[in-house]
């Protein structure tokens, strides 16, 4: 992870909706990938927001935040059996 104070923060995704931008967020913080939600997208003030929401991540966590999403993406539900991998 770089310094903040130096890097460029970049648009990375963008969410369906707030739940699932800060459900992200979360996932990618334990995994020590800080981010950002852009402030223009969303109002917190008005409650939680349907619309889409940006986030940012600093450019050199980019590509390991991808990976992390996508594992998300491919997890199996409770009760299934995990997706083979491919060989």
């Amino acid at each position: 992870m770089a310094n903040t104070a130096e890097e460029r923060w970049v648009p990375f995704t963008t969410a369906p909706h707030q739940l699932i931008a800060e459900l992200w967020q979360q996932v990618l913080a334990d995994e020590g990938i800080p981010t950002r939600l852009q402030s223009g997208d969303y109002n917190s003030y008005l409650g939680v927001t349907a619309f889409p929401v940006r986030m940012l991540v600093l450019d050199s966590d980019r590509e390991a935040a991808q990976r992390i999403l996508d594992e998300l993406d491919t997890a199996a539900p409770i009760g299934e059996d995990p997706p083979e991998a491919a060989v």
